[in-house]
């Protein structure tokens, strides 16, 4: 006899637990799924303190929770301590597991009610700021055709900058976004939204601001200080416009409104955001023959991500309320 044991087929068949290296991955549990949506929620935070509030406990009790996922999965998930919190490679390995995981499941239960005619789950929609002041594009109208089809279907609205948006997007906790993007991610579709029209503004008390236009020089402009979109690099940027001299930024339209109505910077905004102020006389144009441009706003979203039913209804009105030029 050669003094291997025989492999017995017939109680093999009777016995559904994993053999081998498989036996080694326990089932997912509620319990596992638990402890992974607290995980995935810290990584979102990005630790455990600025967790507490979205999951509603103590540090210590998130620490726990960890540490029970991590003898569950049996690998370290994050370092945490004074240098702050950091994935290592196994739990950002975890975290992107997750993520698809969760999607898959809320693709699930929202299949399962399409089979009873119901929309249910959530959707979840990103903008740039300000973009409620285009004059034609109404997302307010294209929410309300859709609560009027998925009543039962909870609609989330975050406003964020376009890299902020993308992230959100890649991480699953946006189903799509409406912005201006100046880079293009080969993992996402885009469509045409609609355009709008961006002017370099100067508030009062700049210098430029008595001054006519015809007496302003390109090199004035590139003279003065200018304030910046913080998520528009140089290479981004209209060529005629990476000469200026940007001593200022801003991640938010908001933020650059405020620099350019402080008087000590020139930037663009869109002709639509800006005319409240120049209808007050605190802001004016500065060359729009030279400097304006036509920037356009698109919807983004993941190529690859799951796709239910209401996320195909909220792009059906959308595209309605779309106005591509």
């Amino acid at each position: 006899m050669s003094g291997e044991i025989p492999f017995d087929h017939a109680r093999a068949a009777e016995d559904p637990r994993p053999v081998g290296d498989a036996a080694l991955v326990p089932p997912l549990s509620d319990v596992d799924l638990k402890l992974l949506a607290v995980f995935v929620t810290v990584v979102r935070c990005g630790g455990f303190a600025l967790a507490q509030n979205a999951l509603n406990v103590s540090p210590s009790t998130i620490s726990i929770h960890i540490s029970n996922l991590e003898i569950r999965v049996g690998a370290k998930l994050c370092k945490r301590g004074r240098s702050g919190f950091q994935l290592t490679p196994e739990g950002a390995e975890v975290f992107e597991a997750a993520k698809s995981l969760f999607a898959h499941i809320e693709e699930y239960r929202a299949r399962i009610a399409g089979i009873n005619g119901l929309l249910l789950g959530e959707i979840n929609v990103g903008v740039i700021d300000n973009m409620v002041e285009h004059p034609t594009f109404r997302l307010d109208a294209a929410i309300a055709a859709f609560k009027r089809s998925a009543r039962d279907v909870k609609v989330n609205v975050t406003v964020a900058p376009p890299n902020n948006l993308e992230q959100m997007i890649l991480d699953g906790q946006l189903h799509m976004a409406i912005s201006f993007f100046p880079r293009r991610l080969t993992r996402f579709l885009y469509e045409p939204m609609f355009s709008a029209q961006m002017e370099l503004c100067c508030g009062r008390d700049h210098p430029l601001f008595e001054i006519d236009d015809a007496d302003i020089t390109p090199a004035h402009v590139a003279a003065a200080e200018h304030a910046q979109r913080g998520y528009v690099t140089l290479e981004q940027m209209q060529p005629l416009h990476r000469r200026f001299r940007f001593t200022a930024s801003s991640p938010s339209i908001e933020g650059l409104a405020y620099l350019i109505l402080s008087g000590g910077y020139l930037g663009f905004l869109s002709s639509v955001y800006a005319r409240r102020w120049i209808e007050r006389g605190q802001m004016r144009v500065i060359r729009p023959d030279l400097f304006s441009y036509r920037s356009d706003y698109l919807l983004a979203y993941n190529k690859t991500a799951p796709e239910t039913r209401a996320f195909r209804l909220m792009l059906q009105y959308l595209r309605t309320e779309a106005h591509v030029p």
